[in-house]
């Protein structure tokens, strides 16, 4: 016999990701305007990588860990709240532990096959409430056992906290191999090989960019020294004429001629100043 509460549990199901999925919108527009900052604000030879995009990495982590810990709170989550049920014990009638609703949301990744448990059972257990002994039934007031705003919060709030703690070590290696930290330090910068490497820069590139200025960071090494050679270039055009690649190879050829057979990474901005913030960043050699 079909279940008679689906559609409170669909209702409940329908809230719950409005929620979850507002804060993910939330989190991924505030990304784009810090993006948009850096990029404003950024300085010529300020190498724009991309890896602030890593942060996206635990607004994803916090949507699914919120659909685990969404009824933390006394068995009702955010939808259910709205479509008037709970998650109960089925053993005692009481209202389920944090511990059984955490158990039973892990086999929400088996969504598809849980939703043909809810439809096809009358009492509408699914395979996460076999797992955690519970079931799903109307709310029931109890005075007692009504939570406080900070319990109440805190589906969302251990959601954000483990999200940032889980994915902080691979946001820290994708930063800690960033070389933003040799254009930081000026006693790196050869001074005289930058403004030869521009000066030639502008005369070989002139039909392609109205300007074209050249960093070269020198770091001693055991081996031998090591480079890092920026390039800021600001087009004539709104837009690339000349296929990405091939200005690469050309950039390429031009630093091979700076630093000779030395080891060196290299990389270029591209700047649309007829086309507002528009540019594009170019890893020359890495």
């Amino acid at each position: 016999m079909a279940n008679n509460n689906f559609l409170k549990r669909f209702l409940a199901f329908f809230s719950d990701q409005v929620f979850s999925n507002s804060i993910v919108i939330g989190g991924v527009l505030l990304l784009n305007v810090l993006v948009f900052y850096e990029v404003a604000s950024s300085e010529r030879h300020d190498q724009l990588n991309g890896t602030a995009l890593i942060f996206i990495l635990p607004i994803v982590v916090f949507d699914w860990l919120y659909n685990v810990f969404k009824d933390f709170s006394d068995g009702r989550s955010f939808g259910k709240r709205i479509a008037g049920l709970q998650v109960f014990d089925f053993r005692s009638k009481q209202p389920a532990s944090a511990l059984q609703t955490l158990a039973r949301n892990l086999t929400l990744v088996l969504f598809p096959i849980e939703c043909l448990f809810v439809l096809a059972r009358q009492d509408g257990r699914r395979i996460g409430d076999f797992i955690a002994g519970t079931y799903v039934s109307d709310y029931t007031f109890l005075p007692a056992r009504k939570p406080g705003l900070p319990y109440l919060l805190l589906p969302i709030a251990l959601p954000m906290v483990l999200s940032l703690v889980l994915t902080s070590p691979l946001i820290y290696l994708v930063y800690s191999k960033d070389n933003s930290t040799w254009v930081d330090n000026a006693s790196y910068i050869n001074t005289q090989k930058s403004e030869n490497a521009s000066l030639l820069g502008k005369d070989l590139y002139d039909d392609y960019f109205k300007e074209f200025e050249v960093e070269i960071y020198e770091k001693p090494l055991p081996n031998g020294n090591n480079y890092l050679i920026s390039i800021y270039a600001e087009t004539k055009t709104e837009a690339l004429t000349e296929d990405p690649e091939m200005i690469k190879l050309q950039l390429r050829n031009f630093c091979d001629g700076i630093v000779g057979d030395s080891n060196y990474n290299a990389v270029a901005k591209l700047v649309f100043k007829e086309n507002g913030f528009s540019q594009i960043g170019i890893v020359i050699r890495k």
